[in-house]
């Protein structure tokens, strides 16, 4: 194959190709999960869950990704093996490095998610019960501390890694009763399809329709099952707490049955409140000095002589 003047071919060899892929065999690549993360704030939260025996190097690339390299074998193995590592509420997706990796090219086919699993009967939330609820959403790896020693009540939760190319698991049934699923930090889930990466509106895996006109009795079971929920919705987002609201506070106006809890008018429920009202009477404290320092320049004017303030005529009359 002849080499083109206008592209030159470098002639690389098979030993400097080894060479210098060795230092990279031991290298991750982390990217942030359906939005971008900045350098810094990815740099110390690295450090502080994965350099527990030596230093990291990490290097920025192009389309978000980022490559960190490992001096100590027990670190890399506890950023591989562990997990699921997030920054702030946006998973990071940790794949090994290989030869020829493009940034541009490379895909998230998979991640680990902490899921969710409301409404349990309480003899169902323990480590047994939701790693087996997990293997139906994808590969179970771990319970977290609280559904394992059985300390929470209102849901079970589990780390599975999901397939993030496959339309994510909704429901399931344990005794004939169906449950909801909710993953933690997914919020980009169409509601129609359970498609990950696509919203409802831009979703295009919607398949075509046929439309077979039929009479026939619907047995029992189908009705049953035409009446069931629907497979995908808002519930598999889990939602972020708001920020809490402290209530304005109300006073009691009336007597007896005609009694009203009204809120009281002008009153500010926030916590700098108390601040704001110390701050008003020291404002006034300072008008009233300052307008009797005012009304002391005035004065009166006696024998030719003018006080200045109050206290100078008091000492002048004295002296009389």
């Amino acid at each position: 194959m002849e080499n083109d003047p206008l592209c030159p071919t470098v002639p690389l060899t098979a030993a400097e190709k080894i060479r210098w892929r060795r230092e990279w065999r031991s290298a991750l690549v982390v990217q942030g999960l359906g939005r971008r993360v900045s350098f810094l704030p990815l740099s110390r939260r690295l450090n502080f869950l994965w350099a527990k025996h030596g230093d990291l190097q990490i290097s920025d690339m192009k389309n978000g990704c980022f490559l960190v390299r490992f001096r100590c074998k027990e670190d890399y193995e506890i950023a591989v093996n562990g997990g699921p590592w997030l920054l702030g509420d946006t998973y990071l997706t940790v794949m090994r490095w290989y030869k020829g990796f493009n940034p541009w090219k490379s895909q998230v086919s998979s991640t680990l998610v902490w899921v969710q699993l409301p409404d349990l009967p309480i003899e169902f939330i323990n480590k047994e019960a939701a790693m087996k609820i997990g293997s139906l959403i994808g590969k179970a790896i771990r319970v977290d501390r609280a559904t394992e020693l059985g300390a929470r009540g209102k849901f079970a939760r589990v780390c599975v890694e999901v397939d993030l190319t496959r339309p994510l698991l909704g429901r399931y049934k344990v005794e004939g009763i169906e449950y909801l699923i909710q993953y933690e930090g997914l919020e980009n889930i169409c509601t129609d399809y359970g498609q990950y990466g696509k919203s409802t509106l831009k979703c295009s895996c919607k398949d075509p329709v046929v439309v077979v006109e039929t009479v026939e009795e619907v047995p029992e079971t189908q009705e049953e099952e035409s009446s069931r929920g629907p497979n995908y919705g808002d519930w598999m987002m889990v939602k972020k707490k708001g920020r809490y609201q402290s209530k304005q506070p109300l006073y009691k106006e009336g007597r007896g049955d005609k009694a009203q809890f009204v809120p009281k008018q002008g009153s500010e429920s926030n916590r700098f409140a108390v601040f704001k009202e110390d701050t008003t009477n020291e404002t006034q404290h300072e008008d009233s000095e300052t307008d009797m320092r005012k009304g002391g320049t005035k004065g009166t004017e006696k024998d030719g002589k003018k006080w200045t303030c109050p206290r100078d005529r008091e000492n002048d009359e004295g002296c009389l």
